[in-house]
């Protein structure tokens, strides 16, 4: 496992390759507004800058979400995250579905949801729907269900390998590192399922923690 410095330098690398694309996609849009002379390729490149936009500012919120101190803030509204994960996931064609949450969440939740999306979202290769559920166990307990569901499903190798065990840490896992620890801190147990339609995260927590 790497070391704390490590860890902090894979993080940043993973968000900063979030970053680039939609910042590298505006300076085009720029370039290209300025270039062209027919009203046509002038609208055409103000909609990828406008697209580009709206990609950078919901990414930038997402990690905003990451980054709140939980012991400053314990709780956090639901219809705040909801608005921003849903602005996330339709930058990509993903339709954002949550179920039964309640709309006060711990801030730790919050954070567990920021990171099953940014793991899950890049699965929908063409589009679908982000399923957040809470599920009450028969055994006793909450589970929360974060599924990314599609026509087509497609989960990187490495990331499939994590949760089958092998914990190779790189910018590509970094963000299941962060999953498992935020389902650590709840006293829960982070599972993944897949299939060809779908891939779930199954956060399974005591009673009490949602």
């Amino acid at each position: 496992m790497p070391d704390s410095l490590q860890m902090f330098e894979l993080l940043l690398a993973h968000l900063c390759h979030d970053l680039i694309a939609p910042v590298g996609a505006m300076e085009l849009g720029l370039d290209a507004v300025e270039s062209s002379n027919s009203k046509e390729d002038k609208g055409a490149a103000l909609k990828i800058l406008t697209e580009s936009q709206h990609r950078l500012a919901a990414r930038l919120k997402m990690f905003r979400l990451l980054a709140i101190n939980i012991q400053e803030q314990a709780e956090y509204s639901f219809e705040e995250v909801k608005d921003i994960i849903s602005s996330y996931c339709l930058c990509e064609k993903v339709t954002f579905l949550p179920r039964g949450i309640p709309q006060v969440i711990p801030t730790t939740i919050t954070k567990f949801m920021v990171t099953a999306t940014m793991i899950l979202l890049p699965t929908l290769v063409r589009g679908g729907h982000m399923v957040f559920e809470k599920q009450e166990r028969i055994e006793g307990g909450t589970s929360l269900l974060c599924s990314g569901q599609g026509g087509r499903v497609f989960l990187r190798e490495s990331v499939a390998a994590w949760f089958a065990g092998d914990r190779t840490t790189t910018s590509q896992t970094i963000l299941c590192f962060f999953a498992e620890t935020f389902a650590k801190f709840c006293n829960s147990s982070l599972r993944l399922i897949q299939t060809p339609e779908k891939t779930t995260l199954f956060l399974d927590m005591p009673p009490g923690i949602l």
